[in-house]
C-alpha cells in the first residue's frame, strides 16, 4: 500500500483493507526501499519506547490513515503483521507533524496545539467503526484516543487481560465490542466484568447486553445497591 494512493482521498468515509498482508511499515507510510532490512524488522515489532528513540524514522513517517480526515469505517482484519501499529502512539509534536504531511494547508488550523496534546495513535479521530479481527493484537494503546468510536471488532486476537481493554474506556461512545476467540473470554465472570467496565455496551461478542445483565453487574460491583433491590 503506497501512501500516495490514499493522499487524495480525504473525503473517503469507508475503507476495507482486510487480508492485504499489511505491515507496520505500510501503515506508517515508510518506504521499504529506503529502509535497511534491520529497520524493517524493528518496525514490525515496534514499541512506543523504541519508536521514541528512532527519531529518523519518525521524521520519515507518513501515517497514511491520518490523512483520511472523513473516515468513519475501517476494516483491517486479517493483517497479523500490523499488530505493533495498534499499540503505537506518537507524542503531540510528532503527531501534529504527521497530520500536517497529510492535510492541505487550509485545514491545518483544525489541528490541536501540540503543547496541549497527549500521545495519539495513528488512526483518524473520526473513526466510529473499526475491525481488527485476526491481527495478532495483545495491546492497544494506540486506540485510546478515538473519541467517537462506536463499534470495535477485536475477535480472534491474543488479548489476555482486562488492563489492556480498560484503555478503551476513553471511547465513551463505545456500544459494540467483539472479543470472541481471545484468551480473555475464558476468564471467570468475563462477560460480567466487561459489562461493568463498559456500562454503555449494547452488544458484546455478537450478543445483546440486556437490562438484567447490567443491573446484575451493578449489584455485584456495589453490594449496597444489591441490598436496596431486595427491599
Amino acid at each position: 500500500m503506497s501512501p500516495t494512493r490514499l493522499i487524495n482521498c480525504q473525503s473517503l468515509e469507508q475503507l476495507n483493507l482486510a487480508n492485504n498482508n499489511l505491515t507496520t511499515v505500510a501503515l506508517l507510510g515508510l518506504r521499504p526501499d529506503r529502509l535497511t532490512y534491520e529497520s524493517i524488522e524493528v518496525l514490525d515489532h515496534l514499541t512506543n519506547a523504541s519508536l521514541d528513540k528512532q527519531e529518523h524514522l519518525i521524521r520519515r513517517a507518513h501515517p497514511v490513515l491520518l490523512g483520511l480526515r472523513s473516515l468513519r469505517s475501517l476494516i483491517l482484519s486479517g493483517n497479523p503483521r500490523i499488530f505493533a501499529s495498534i499499540n503505537l502512539t506518537l507524542d503531540g509534536k510528532h503527531w501534529v507533524r504527521a497530520r500536517q504531511r497529510n492535510e492541505n494547508t487550509e485545514l491545518l488550523h483544525s489541528i490541536p496545539d501540540s503543547d496541549h496534546l497527549t500521545r495519539q495513535g495513528i488512526f483518524p479521530l473520526t473513526l466510529n467503526e473499526l475491525h481488527l479481527a485476526y491481527c495478532s493484537i495483545t495491546q492497544m494503546a494506540g486506540l485510546t484516543t478515538l473519541p467517537v468510536l462506536h463499534t470495535i471488532n477485536l475477535a480472534h486476537n491474543h488479548i489476555v487481560d482486562m488492563a489492556s481493554l480498560s484503555m478503551l474506556r476513553f471511547s465513551s461512545m463505545l456500544r459494540t465490542l467483539n472479543l470472541m476467540e481471545n484468551p480473555i473470554t475464558e476468564q471467570n465472570n468475563y462477560r460480567s466484568h466487561l459489562i461493568c467496565l463498559f456500562p454503555h455496551l449494547t452488544t458484546l461478542d455478537e450478543r445483546p447486553v440486556d437490562v438484567k445483565e447490567k443491573v446484575g453487574d451493578l449489584a455485584h460491583s456495589f453490594p449496597l445497591f444489591s441490598w436496596i433491590r431486595q427491599k
